[in-house]
C-alpha cells in the first residue's frame, strides 16, 4: 500500500501521510521503500487506522461538499 492509497483511506494528501511518517511515532514503518517511494503493509496501516481514526470520526469529502461519517 502506498502513500496515494493510505492518504484515501484517511481523507488526507499524500504530504499529510509523509508528516505522519517523520512526525508520529505510532505511525508504522514502511515495509519497503522503492525509487518510487514507501510501501506499506496493508494490515499494518489498518491496524494503525483501527487505533487511532475510530469508526464515527467526521471527515471532509474529497470534494468539499459537507462532512460525512466513517461507519
Amino acid at each position: 500500500m502506498g502513500a496515494a492509497e493510505i492518504a484515501k483511506r484517511l481523507g488526507v494528501n499524500r504530504t499529510r501521510v509523509n508528516q505522519l511518517l517523520a512526525s508520529d511515532p505510532t505511525f508504522p514503518s514502511p515495509y519497503v521503500t522503492l525509487a518510487a517511494g514507501h510501501i506499506w503493509r496493508t494490515e499494518d496501516i489498518e491496524a494503525w487506522i483501527a487505533e487511532h481514526r475510530p469508526a464515527g470520526r467526521l471527515r471532509r469529502r474529497a470534494g468539499g461538499e459537507g462532512e460525512d461519517r466513517d461507519t
